[in-house]
């Protein structure tokens, strides 16, 4: 209990240092600073683009798009979350690949190692769905009116 004390008049005088926004010029204040997380990272957090599908028959009409990436669950486990950590790896992927596509031109796009990932896990997820071989899809990210819109592929 002796030490809690202290402990904690420390912590408090090292948050209002790092609150005051005053540079420290200090390399051990530089060195203890990267240890306390700065709050401010976690203000603007922004949804990530989304990974839409829509699928035909051979002939037929397109049906409405659907969400790719089932809705986020609530996290189980703090170290050991398989499903949560393959979301995040998808959701970065989606990611990687809207980025890439701003400075390609479109019809370079499919030649892109992300495009090929997002296709795969596109397809994926369709045969998880019960669609049938042949069917033909196309997938989107972002909104399916301003965003990228795939070209035509057979599943």
């Amino acid at each position: 209990m002796g030490l809690v004390v202290p402990l904690l008049l420390g912590l408090g005088v090292l948050l209002t240092l790092r609150l005051s926004r005053q540079p420290l010029r200090s390399k051990a204040w530089a060195l203890l600073r990267s240890l306390l997380p700065s709050w401010r990272f976690f203000e603007d957090v922004e949804p990530g683009p989304e990974l839409l599908c829509r699928v035909a028959l051979p002939g037929g009409e397109y049906g409405t798009w659907q969400g790719v990436l089932e809705a986020r669950a609530a996290s189980r486990g703090l170290l050991l979350n398989a499903t949560g950590n393959l979301r995040l790896a998808y959701q970065s992927l989606i990611e990687q690949l809207e980025t890439e596509l701003d400075g390609v031109e479109r019809s370079l796009a499919p030649t892109l190692v992300p495009y090929r990932l997002v296709q795969r896990l596109v397809e994926e997820w369709l045969r998880s769905a019960g669609n049938a071989e042949g069917a033909l899809y196309q997938f989107c990210i972002g909104d399916a009116d301003d965003g990228y819109v795939s070209e035509e592929h057979t599943l």
